[in-house]
């Protein structure tokens, strides 16, 4: 946690949040003029231990192959950082304020992403037990606000579930965490199958062509749990 002070010598890590996608997530707090502020810090290490490289050499790559596996990753955490500044202004999406990406070693890189602080819909739900239906629909058009600006910005998010939407203590949503997300530009053709499989639209886990749509099923499966006592569709209805 020194580190992040290191990188930006105002913030100061104060809690632990959580482990996010790839890494762990701080809470910091900056003191100013007499006003406090708050942020989150994911810090996201490429690769995460020497165990890392080694299950890659022992699966048969070369150490050149093992170079090139981890800089592709770092390229698409680029990526992902890029996409979101991107989507800075639009009101639903979680804002990146800045990033740091340091190189450790010869093969090893720790990335540091500066975002606005906020409670997980996980979380949320946890704390509050349920949520009544019309707080279910009011996400929900929220996070579909959050879609249409990535539609416009040609981005599947293509990982919509509770973890990645996030509440703010105006009682707004927003979508968070495209580490997995891609250009419908370069996604023309049949694509890669990612994503959180209950959650997962049937053309993507039949790694069939897709759009944009297969984010608007998943958002609709996400209100459908939070509407039936955390259930997927098709499953026996509560309490059996």
């Amino acid at each position: 946690m020194e580190t992040i002070q290191k990188i930006w010598p105002d913030w100061k890590a104060v809690a632990f949040i959580g482990n996010g996608a790839y890494g762990k997530v701080y809470k910091v707090r900056k003191e100013e003029y007499g006003i406090t502020a708050f942020a989150a810090v994911k810090v996201i290490r490429i690769p995460q231990d020497e165990a890392e490289i080694n299950d890659l050499l022992n699966s048969g790559m070369d150490e050149n192959s093992v170079q090139i596996y981890f800089e592709t990753m770092i390229h698409n955490l680029i990526g992902e950082i890029r996409m979101m500044e991107t989507l800075k202004t639009a009101g639903n999406i979680v804002t990146i304020e800045d990033s740091k990406i340091v190189r450790q070693k010869e093969l090893g890189w720790t990335v540091y992403i500066r975002m606005e602080l906020l409670e997980s819909l996980t979380s949320y739900v946890k704390r509050r037990k349920e949520l009544p239906v019309e707080e279910v629909v009011r996400m929900g058009r929220d996070i579909c606000m959050a879609l249409e600006c990535c539609e416009q910005t040609n981005i599947i998010h293509r990982d919509i579930k509770p973890e990645n939407v996030f509440h703010n203590r105006y009682g707004s949503y927003k979508l968070g965490d495209f580490g997995i997300a891609r250009q419908m530009e370069q996604s023309k053709s049949v694509h890669s199958q990612q994503g959180t499989d209950l959650y997962m639209a049937p053309e993507v886990f039949r790694r069939q062509s897709y759009d944009h749509t297969v984010d608007i099923y998943s958002l609709g499966i996400m209100m459908y749990r939070l509407l039936n006592r955390g259930r997927f569709p098709f499953a026996p209805p509560y309490p059996e």
